[in-house]
């Protein structure tokens, strides 16, 4: 089995056996900055300070290799849990942040009402 990184009890993994990957992970870390304004002269700038960083992502489920609607829930506890987790892809230490948002989809289920395949869009904050 191939450990792709984690997001605490989230595992993102790659075997033969197993699948729990994302896509499009995109991160996003910003200034504050403060306008001032002056009396007949042009306006100021002033340095606040970094905001905390964002993280979005989606993730897949198909059910030949994980349990979609098990591995859905248990984002959905990472979320009511509202602890902070460090995100590690391969050797990269993102931080430490918090789960915000979860949009999970069904895409497609059995004759039977069994999601066989998932996907979550997954927003993370930053925790400091």
């Amino acid at each position: 089995m191939s450990e792709i990184g984690a997001f605490g009890p989230v595992i993102f993994v790659a075997s033969q056996q197993h699948v729990r990957t994302f896509e499009r992970l995109s991160e996003d870390r910003r200034a504050r900055y403060a306008t001032h304004d002056l009396l007949s002269l042009e306006q100021k700038l002033q340095y606040l300070g970094l905001d905390l960083a964002r993280v979005d992502f989606t993730m897949s489920f198909h059910g030949t290799f994980c349990q979609p609607e098990k591995d859905l829930s248990t984002l959905q506890e990472v979320l009511e849990s509202h602890q902070a987790h460090p995100l590690v892809i391969g050797s990269k230490n993102f931080g430490e942040f918090v789960l915000e948002t979860i949009r999970g989809t069904w895409n497609h289920t059995s004759n039977k009402g069994v999601c066989l395949h998932a996907t979550a869009d997954v927003s993370l904050r930053e925790y400091r």
